[in-house]
C-alpha cells in the first residue's frame, strides 16, 4: 500500500468506472456466486468507451471456452 500512495480497498470500480474509455471486454460466468454478475451488468452499463461483454457458462472457477 505504501508503494502505490493509496490503500486498494478504499478502491470502487463502480464509482470509476465511468471515467473509464479504453475498449473493454467483460466476461461473467453465468452462476458465478463470487463476482456476481449483477455485478458485471452494473459495471458493463457504466463503462463509457467501446465495450464488449461474454456471457459464459459455469461459476467462478469453471473453464472457459476458447
Amino acid at each position: 500500500m505504501a508503494e502505490a500512495n493509496f490503500d486498494p480497498a478504499t478502491l470502487s470500480p463502480l464509482q470509476l468506472v465511468g471515467d473509464c474509455y479504453i475498449p473493454a471486454l467483460f466476461i461473467v460466468a453465468k452462476d458465478d456466486n463470487f463476482i456476481l454478475p449483477s455485478h458485471t451488468e452494473k459495471l458493463f452499463a457504466q463503462y463509457m468507451g467501446d465495450k464488449q461483454k461474454i456471457l459464459c457458462e459455469g461459476d467462478h472457477n469453471s473453464v472457459r471456452p476458447r
